[in-house]
């Protein structure tokens, strides 16, 4: 069967193969050298959905998402080179395979690099975690070798990645500028940045990441664990945004209600902020009432009305017991009723 498949012209057998997902083509390359050949000449698109990436400081894990499924590999650091394993929960047993004197980071660049040489759709998912760096300042040996792998790859393609989401587990913004950069900006949905350290110990500074295109063209912000030094005008583009501020000052809040009064595509801001003047936001949002919400936590809620369309903004302000004065804001926007 499979001579009369390579007896077809290459314009045939490349249409056939842009129908099939990444684990039917690991299988057709499986075949013979011809087809393994040609699929890595012409490239062929392996159509993931999503790709998710864990580092540890002896392994790898590796997700990557189709239609149907996830498949998982995992890389592992031996004694003697990397332990490779396809976990198979539906074709058991576990696929196993050593690399000889390679190590485990080694050999999953090259595996990402071959994904990245076949991947020409838009991935709905990336993600790229560094974890068990919990008491580092900076990443270790290993770890700034894989990123920086990771950024090179990245960096080699011919046409820059599409991805709707991103999502990092990182130390700093340096992390994220080794993948930002090299994610194509008009796909860009989505960014998630987590820190490895739990917050409020944390400040993360975003001064060059807020200067990209990614991140203006971006609809939805979430960062976590950390504490964000920024001006709240790099944040009111996006239409959701959850994050902890160190600051708002008087001046930063009006900004925030300038920008999100006139903005069509604000639709939610969950904002934590560690210094912020209570007084402040009624003096800019009005007049506070007192109630609790659904889940019997008492709060203080203002309105403001947008300009130019029948929409208000509400601001609901409660009292957070985080060790420090936090006071939890969210911002959302109501038809207005008359």
């Amino acid at each position: 069967m499979h001579s009369k498949l390579i007896e077809m012209p290459d314009v045939v057998l490349s249409t056939i193969l842009q129908t099939l997902d990444f684990r039917s083509l690991q299988s057709l390359k499986k075949v013979c050298l011809t087809f393994r050949n040609f699929i890595n000449e012409m490239k062929s698109d392996y159509n993931l959905l999503g790709i998710s990436m864990f580092y540890r400081p002896t392994k790898i894990e590796l997700w990557l998402r189709t239609d149907d499924r996830y498949l998982k590999f995992f890389y592992e650091q031996e004694a003697e080179g990397c332990l490779m394993l396809e976990e198979r929960r539906l074709e058991p047993p576990d696929r196993k395979i050593m690399v000889q004197s390679k190590n485990f980071v080694e050999v999953f660049l090259g595996d990402f690099q071959n994904l990245m040489d076949h991947q020409k759709s838009t991935l709905e998912d990336l993600w790229i975690y560094i974890q068990d760096q919990f008491e580092e300042q900076e990443l270790d040996e290993m770890a700034d070798k894989w990123m920086k792998g990771i950024q090179s790859v990245l960096k080699s393609r011919s046409r820059i990645l599409r991805v709707e989401n991103l999502q990092m587990l990182i130390l700093s913004q340096n992390d994220v500028l080794r993948v930002l950069p090299h994610i194509h900006p008009m796909f860009l949905k989505q960014i998630g940045l987590n820190h490895t350290i739990e917050w409020p110990q944390r400040i993360l500074v975003i001064d060059e990441i807020v200067e990209l295109e990614q991140w203006k063209n971006a609809y939805e912000l979430g960062i976590y664990r950390c504490v964000v030094i920024e001006s709240i005008r790099s944040f009111t583009h996006f239409s959701k945004v959850e994050l902890v501020l160190k600051e708002c000052c008087l001046e930063m809040l009006y900004d925030l209600k300038e920008d999100l009064c006139n903005s069509y595509y604000f639709e939610r801001f969950n904002l934590y902020i560690r210094s912020v003047d209570e007084q402040d936001i009624f003096r800019v949002f009005g007049p506070p009432i007192s109630d609790i919400n659904k889940h019997k936590m008492p709060r203080k809620r203002c309105f403001t009305r947008q300009f130019d369309c029948d929409q208000v903004l509400e601001v609901s302000v409660y009292d957070m017991n985080l060790g420090r004065n936090y006071k939890r804001i969210i911002i959302s926007r109501l038809p207005l009723i008359f």
